[in-house]
């Protein structure tokens, strides 16, 4: 099987998940377990999340397989939080 083939297949079935994390958070995970794709797509998640660099957007970090996006609660809330960062699946 080709890098090719592996990039093309759909990471963990109900993945991308999108949990919220105390008032001020998301958790953005790629899988349930440790796994290269999953790990990869968590830090080219963070990386467009910097660039975007939203107005209220306080903190982005990875761990091995998902990514935390903390916002300003003077800024936005959970719900207006820009749409493609909780709609991009």
């Amino acid at each position: 099987m080709s890098a090719l083939d592996q990039t093309e297949k759909p990471l963990t079935a109900g993945f991308p998940a999108i949990r919220t994390i105390g008032v001020d958070g998301f958790l953005v995970s790629f899988s349930d377990h440790l796994d290269e794709r999953a790990n990869r797509a968590a830090l080219a998640f963070r990386a467009a999340l910097e660039r975007e660099s939203w107005p209220g957007m306080l903190e982005c970090a990875t761990s091995l397989v998902s990514a935390f996006l903390r916002f300003d609660l003077a800024a936005c809330d959970h719900d207006s939080v820009p749409r493609p960062i909780i709609c991009s699946k």
